[in-house]
């Protein structure tokens, strides 16, 4: 588990990964935020609810200067219609914090087979022009990689690399989503070729 990024410093540490911990598995109200922190806190863990105890944990989310304010001024997550979720930064950086990626795998919603093509699509285009990406080739290789396998792969390919950015000390708190998403691009079209280079190669 990644600890030196500022976001998990400090007493604010617990809430923000067990914000981004529940919103890896999907978007969520602020409530539902509160009975995870609540329900994974440091103590014995438990199945019952304690009302009294999920309402001060959800007042203190919501606070001004508070976890979820911090965490979306930083992009890691958004809130749409009164709804959290991660962004491409925060997606990966969540992912950092689950040491056995198995325990959430059929839960992520994210980084679907058809949602990674597109992308890869993108970023080919970007490199090398429509002309390579709409060639029969390049489709049937595509098609290869929408399979589940595929998808396992690059989560747990995602997370190697965001960690490996994080040890080696780069400040993810004050790089804009935007910005992480070109370096995920790049990262996945770079994934896409090893995976092709071996296919080929078998």
């Amino acid at each position: 588990m990644s600890k030196t990024l500022g976001i998990f410093l400090g007493k604010k540490a617990t809430y923000n990964q067990q914000i981004l911990k529940a919103l890896a598995t999907g978007p969520k109200i602020t409530w539902q935020l509160a009975e995870y922190i609540y329900l994974n806190r440091g103590t014995l863990p438990t199945n019952k609810l304690n009302k009294n105890k999920i309402r001060s944990i959800n007042k203190t989310l919501c606070f001004k200067e508070g976890r979820l304010n911090e965490l979306k001024k930083k992009e890691y997550i958004i809130k749409k219609e009164g709804i959290y979720d991660l962004t491409n930064k925060g997606r990966a950086v969540s992912l950092t914090l689950f040491d056995d990626l198995s325990q959430i795998m059929p839960l992520i919603k994210d980084y679907n087979p058809s949602e990674v093509i597109e992308k890869i699509e993108e970023a080919f285009t970007g490199l090398f022009g429509e002309f390579v990406t709409r060639q029969k080739g390049f489709q049937n290789l595509l098609s290869v990689f929408n399979k589940p396998f595929f998808s396992q792969l690059l989560i747990q390919t995602m997370r190697d690399f965001t960690n490996k950015m994080i040890k080696d000390g780069v400040n993810l708190d004050n790089m804009s989503d935007k910005e992480f998403e070109m370096l995920e691009a790049n990262r996945i079209s770079h994934f896409f070729m090893e995976m092709s280079t071996q296919k080929s190669s078998s």
